[in-house]
């Protein structure tokens, strides 16, 4: 559905964009709620990632309301200069539909990286989950918390950083400028993937779930695998659920260093009160050769 391609223009005056500032270069992925797609800025050649978000059967619905969050919440963390986060340049709408224009991405992800070229060497891992680290860390420092991390949002640039996308599921921890907690227990389906026990049960979740997904991430750019579920689990998230909530982390370390098992052990805590927090994993031993 995303607008045809247009010849470069004359730049507009403020500043206010549409759709029509945009030459869409081409589909990164398309699916029934929208599209992200490559588009160039006409008047500055200036190249970017629009998600396209189309309007109908969301407005007024749940939906609707996670999408206005999520706009929200991207305009905060790139007015704070959240680091290791893409970036929402401008954001519109029309009749039609809701405009993020976001950082260019050429949609390579954690995911594409390790299916591809395999399991990350030790030193690049600590490097990303570095990055990630403070990534979460800086969604948390602005009351955000993101519930879904998973290697499918992680993107990976052309010199190896990354940035924390998928915002989609992202909510605002506090109510307001005085920061009173929200009590959050959102109903959750689908397939559990990357997300904690308590989100998964619908209980009251804090930012502890996010260095849940954190832990099984680093799993992942170690090993290309799941430590809790596999691929014949995929499509039926009952299973999936069940392994999630109670399952045992295996013992074998698959060739990780025992710093590395260790901090994904402290993370994979299902109760939330156990579980290592920010600071804790931003000071451990595994992150010591940096």
């Amino acid at each position: 559905m995303h607008p045809s391609p247009s010849a470069p223009k004359e730049a507009k005056t403020g500043a206010t964009v549409d759709a029509s500032d945009f030459e869409y270069i081409r589909s990164l992925h398309a699916g029934e709620t929208g599209e992200v797609l490559i588009a160039r800025k006409a008047d500055t050649e200036q190249v970017y990632t629009v998600k396209l978000i189309r309007k109908s059967g969301w407005n007024g619905s749940a939906l609707g309301a996670r999408i206005r969050s999520q706009q929200k919440l991207l305009r905060v963390l790139t007015e704070c200069r959240a680091p290791f986060m893409t970036r929402l340049f401008w954001s519109f709408e029309d009749e039609r539909a809701m405009y993020l224009v976001l950082d260019r991405t050429d949609g390579r992800t954690l995911h594409d990286t390790v299916l591809k070229q395999g399991p990350l060497f030790a030193h690049e891992a600590i490097l990303c989950a570095a990055e990630l680290a403070e990534g979460v860390s800086g969604l948390h420092a602005h009351g955000i918390v993101h519930t879904n991390l998973n290697p499918e949002d992680i993107l990976i640039d052309d010199d190896g950083h990354l940035s924390i996308s998928g915002f989609d599921y992202a909510t605002f921890l506090y109510d307001d400028a005085e920061r009173h907690l929200v009590q959050r227990h959102d109903t959750f389906s689908g397939s559990p993937g990357y997300r904690a026990p308590e989100v998964i049960l619908g209980w009251e979740y804090d930012y502890a779930v996010d260095w849940w997904s954190f832990g099984l991430l680093l799993w992942w750019m170690l090993t290309g695998t799941h430590p809790l579920i596999d691929e014949r689990d995929d499509g039926h998230p009952s299973i999936s659920r069940a392994k999630i909530l109670h399952s045992k982390l295996t013992e074998d370390r698959l060739g990780m260093s025992e710093d590395a098992y260790q901090l994904i052990t402290r993370c994979l805590q299902r109760n939330s009160a156990l579980r290592i927090d920010g600071m804790g994993v931003k000071m451990h031993s595994y992150f010591s050769a940096l």
